[in-house]
């Protein structure tokens, strides 16, 4: 003879509706939870807004965020440091507008760089400090831009803030 326990009672599935509940589920209080499109309907101002929350989300699906702390950050020259912020899909056509690449530059007191590649156009943007790009001096939120073909002036900071920090674009 073998000792052999016996198996668990499996019970049934209690019922998930309390019976005293259920008369809340009929109408007319089904009908209130049911669907709340019809509410927007009820509502034109709140109609309107969840059609602009609509058209915002759309519009803005093709941007995101990058943060600059967690991105890799590649030295290019001694001092300067080159975060790549947003890089273009290879393969396809570009949105208009959308650049080829979109870096942050930081460099340290006395850094200089030769600079990026002149066979693309350039758009730099100072966010802090001040730097020196060719004879050029920029200072905070000063833009500069040069076409592709334009040699590549060296980039340098001026008077040696350590907070010297570009956004540079190629489009």
């Amino acid at each position: 003879m073998s000792t052999r326990s016996p198996l668990p009672r499996i019970l049934a599935a209690p019922d998930p509706v309390d019976p005293e509940l259920q008369p809340l589920l009929n109408e007319p209080f089904a009908s209130a939870w049911a669907e709340p499109d019809a509410a927007a309907a009820a509502s034109p101002a709140r109609g309107r807004l969840l059609d602009r929350v609509a058209a915002s989300k759309a519009a803005s699906a093709a941007m995101f965020t990058s943060r600059p702390g967690r991105l890799p950050a590649a030295a290019p020259a001694a001092g300067v440091s080159l975060r790549c912020l947003y890089a273009a899909p290879g393969g396809g056509p570009r949105r208009p507008g959308e650049p080829l690449r979109a870096s942050l530059v930081e460099l340290q007191p006395g850094a200089a760089w030769t600079g990026p590649d002149d066979a693309h156009d350039r758009e730099w943007l100072v966010l802090r400090g001040r730097v020196r790009l060719g004879a050029e001096a920029l200072a905070e939120c000063d833009y500069h831009a040069a076409p592709a073909g334009v040699p590549a002036a060296p980039v340098a900071s001026d008077e040696g803030k350590v907070d010297d920090q570009f956004r540079t674009s190629e489009p």
